[in-house]
C-alpha cells in the first residue's frame, strides 16, 4: 500500500506529529493538489515551518525568557 502525499511529506520533514498538522494546515488547498510530494515538502521546509516553528516558540515561555531557565537550572 502506498502511502498518501501528507504521511509521504511528514516521514519526509521529519517532524513531531503536533507540528507537522500545524504547518499542514496552512497549505492552500490547491497547492496541495497541483504540487507533487517533493514539490510541498520543499515549499513546506522554505516557507511554512519556519513561521511555525517561531510561533511556537515564542508561545512558550520557558524556552525564550533566559530569567527562567538561569532559576531552574540553579535550582
Amino acid at each position: 500500500m502506498r502511502p498518501g502525499k501528507k504521511e509521504q511529506i511528514c516521514k519526509n520533514l521529519k517532524l513531531t506529529k503536533k507540528v507537522f498538522e500545524e504547518c499542514w494546515r496552512l497549505v492552500p488547498e490547491n497547492m496541495i493538489k497541483r504540487l507533487n510530494c517533493n514539490d510541498l515538502t520543499e515549499y513546506l521546509a522554505r516557507h511554512i515551518l519556519p513561521t511555525v516553528s517561531r510561533r511556537l516558540i515564542q508561545s512558550n515561555a520557558y524556552s525564550v525568557n533566559p530569567l527562567v531557565r538561569r532559576v531552574i537550572a540553579v535550582a
